[in-house]
C-alpha cells in the first residue's frame, strides 16, 4: 500500500507535525483559496464545488486527524469530543456562540497542528 494511500485512508498508525501539516493543512488551505477565488463568478458552481471537495475529502479528514491525535498519544475518539465540544456551544445559544464554536475548533486545530508527538513509540505505533 503506497504512503499516501495509507495516510488518507488507513486510521491506523500516528502522523507527525511535518506529514500533517504539508499533506493535509497545506493542501487544504490551497484548495480553499481556488474555491474562494470562484466563488465571485458564480456562487452556485461555488457552493457545489465545495460541497463535492467536503463529501469526497471526509473520511480522509476524519482518518488524518485520528492519526494526529495517535501522535500526540490520545485515541482517534477525542475527535468526537472536540466536535461535541463545538456543537454544544452552538446549541447552548448563548451570545456569539457561532463565534465562540469557531474559536475553540481553531484553537484545537492549532494545537494539533504544533504540538509535537511523544517521543518514540506508543501504543498506536512507532514514532513517524
Amino acid at each position: 500500500m503506497s504512503y499516501f494511500r495509507r495516510f488518507y485512508f488507513s486510521h491506523l498508525g500516528r502522523a507527525g507535525r511535518m506529514a500533517y501539516n504539508l499533506y493535509f493543512i497545506l493542501p487544504t488551505i490551497l484548495i480553499g483559496v481556488i474555491l474562494g477565488f470562484l466563488a465571485p463568478r458564480d456562487p452556485r458552481s461555488a457552493l457545489a464545488a465545495i460541497i463535492a471537495y467536503l463529501a469526497l475529502t471526509l473520511w480522509a479528514s476524519i482518518v488524518v486527524n485520528i492519526k494526529r491525535l495517535h501522535d500526540l498519544h490520545y485515541s482517534g475518539w477525542w475527535l468526537l469530543v472536540w466536535w461535541g465540544v463545538s456543537a454544544g456551544i452552538v446549541l447552548l445559544q448563548m451570545p456569539n456562540s457561532p463565534i465562540l464554536a469557531k474559536a475553540v475548533s481553531l484553537l484545537l486545530a492549532v494545537l494539533l497542528m504544533t504540538v509535537p508527538g511523544t517521543h518514540g513509540p506508543n501504543r498506536f505505533g512507532e514514532k513517524p
